[in-house]
């Protein structure tokens, strides 16, 4: 026990150099990992901007696309325009009647005086 109290400052001298190795060695260690890890990190952020970008891309191109269906269907027929398209219809298909209801007559009283056909 006397010769450990004696020693024991150089005892104590060596595991602190060993202690001190050892964390040295886990350091050295990780920084090896870390260098790793860091460049599969870059690597990988290389790749997501490449994608990044292609979603950029699409997402511009799509933008563009929708801003012009905006523009088409501000350009559509309102229902307003269509009611009103349907009256204009109705007015023509009613003046169109009333002229068949004419050609009739017509023809009914050129068959009365015996005339047939205009071909001849």
């Amino acid at each position: 026990m006397d010769t450990l109290l004696k020693y024991w400052p150089v005892l104590l001298v060596i595991l602190n150099g060993l202690a001190a190795w050892a964390a040295w060695s886990l350091s050295q260690a990780v920084k090896g990992e870390i260098a790793v890890a860091v460049a599969k990190l870059e690597k990988a952020d290389k790749s997501l901007e490449g994608d990044v970008a292609a979603v950029e891309t699409r997402t511009t191109r799509i933008e563009g696309r929708m801003d012009n269906v905006e523009k088409d269907i501000l350009d559509l027929p309102t229902k307003a325009d269509i009611a009103r398209v349907e009256g204009q219809v109705k007015s023509v298909g009613d003046a169109v009647a009333g002229a068949a209801d004419g050609v009739k007559r017509l023809e009914g009283y050129f068959l009365h005086r015996g005339v047939e056909s205009v071909n001849a």
